[in-house]
C-alpha cells in the first residue's frame, strides 16, 4: 500500500487538486501510524479536501486498482462515460407523442418531418427554388403541408369523422396524418382517387392491424372501448395486479437482522441500513450518500460480518 502513487484528480466535481501536491507523491509520504498524516495533508490540502481523503478507506492489503467513480459497480463503461460527456438538447413534451411503442417508426418518422415541415410538397419545392404549378388533388388550391394535413376539405371531413366517435388522441392522430399522406402519394404517382371514404377505411386497418399485433395497449383506449369495438379494434384486457403483503419479522433470539436498501443513478449512489435485534429495537442505523456509496461499502465489508 505504501508504495502507491496518490492519485491527483477531480475528487468532488469542482475541485480539482492537481497543482496542490507535487508529482509522485505516494501514499506513504502523507501516512503516518496506520493512518493519514493530517498534519501534511492540511499542509498541502484545504480542509474540506483534507475531510474528503480521511473519509476514503484504504486497504492495506490490498493491490492498486482503478476505480470509475460514475458507474454503481466501479467499472468503466461507455455508456456512463458517453452520459457525462454529451450535451443533451431540451426534451420537448411532443416527443413522447411521437415516439412510442404503440405506433411504427415509419408513422414517427413522417410526423417528425412534418413538425419540422421536411416534406417534399409543391410548396416546400417552391421554396427550394424548383417552380411548379401546383394543384392539390382533391380540388386546385395550392399544395401546402396545412392544406395536405389539415384544411384541405377531406381532410376536414376525416378530422371531423374520428373526433365525432370520441378517439383522437395518442396513436389516432398519427395513423391519421400517416394515410391522408399515403392517400396523397397514390394520388400522385399511381393515379389513385383520394377519396374521404377510402382515406377512413384506411386509418381503421391500419389501427385494427396495430392491435393484432399488440402494438396498441389498452391505456391508449382509456374510457373509448366502445369506439375500439365499434372500428374493429380488439383491446386487450389489463391484468389486475394482486396486491402483495409486506411485513417485517423479528430473528430468532440472540440473532441480529439487517435491512438495507439503496439507489443508483449515472454518476451518484446511496444507501443505508437498520440493525435491529430479536426484539426489534433499534441497534444502530447508517447512511451514505453520493460518491462515499463504494467506499463506505468496502469499509463495512471489511469490517463487519453479519
Amino acid at each position: 500500500m505504501k508504495q502507491k502513487t496518490l492519485y491527483i484528480g477531480n475528487w468532488d466535481r469542482g475541485a480539482v487538486i492537481f497543482g496542490w501536491i507535487p508529482g509522485g507523491t505516494r501514499v506513504r509520504d502523507l501516512w503516518k501510524d496506520g493512518a493519514w498524516d493530517e498534519a501534511k495533508l492540511s499542509g498541502l490540502l484545504s480542509q474540506a479536501h483534507v475531510d474528503l481523503a480521511k473519509a476514503v478507506f484504504i486497504d492495506q492489503g490490498a493491490a492498486n486498482k482503478v476505480i470509475w467513480k460514475l458507474s454503481s459497480d466501479g467499472h468503466f463503461n461507455f455508456k456512463c462515460a458517453f452520459e457525462e460527456n454529451r450535451q443533451p438538447k431540451e426534451l420537448f413534451p411532443v416527443s413522447s407523442v411521437l415516439w412510442h411503442q404503440n405506433i411504427t417508426r415509419k408513422m414517427s418518422f413522417l410526423a417528425w418531418r412534418l413538425l419540422h415541415k421536411w416534406l417534399p410538397v409543391d410548396e416546400m419545392l417552391v421554396r427550394k427554388g424548383i417552380h411548379i404549378a401546383s394543384k392539390c388533388y382533391c380540388c386546385a388550391q395550392v399544395e401546402t403541408l396545412d392544406y395536405v394535413f389539415f384544411t384541405n376539405p377531406v381532410a376536414v371531413r376525416v378530422w371531423a369523422h374520428f373526433a365525432g366517435l370520441g378517439h383522437i388522441r395518442q396513436v389516432t392522430p398519427i395513423v391519421i396524418l400517416w394515410a391522408l399522406w399515403e392517400a396523397r402519394n397514390k394520388a400522385k404517382h399511381n393515379s389513385a382517387s383520394y377519396s374521404f371514404a377510402k382515406i377512413c377505411s384506411r386509418i381503421t386497418q391500419l389501427l385494427i392491424c396495430n392491435a393484432r399485433a399488440n402494438m396498441t395497449q389498452s391505456k391508449y383506449w382509456k374510457g373509448d372501448t366502445f369506439m375500439a369495438s365499434k372500428l374493429g379494434v380488439y383491446i386487450l384486457p389489463q391484468k389486475c395486479k394482486k396486491p402483495t403483503l409486506l411485513a417485517w419479522e423479528k430473528p430468532d433470539r440472540g440473532v441480529y437482522k439487517l435491512n438495507i436498501d439503496a439507489v443508483f443513478k449515472v454518476g451518484r449512489a446511496a444507501y443505508g441500513g437498520i440493525l435491529r435485534d430479536s426484539n426489534g429495537q433499534l441497534v444502530f442505523a447508517m447512511g451514505y450518500k453520493e460518491w462515499l456509496f463504494l467506499l463506505s461499502k468496502q469499509r463495512w465489508m471489511h469490517y463487519y460480518t453479519v
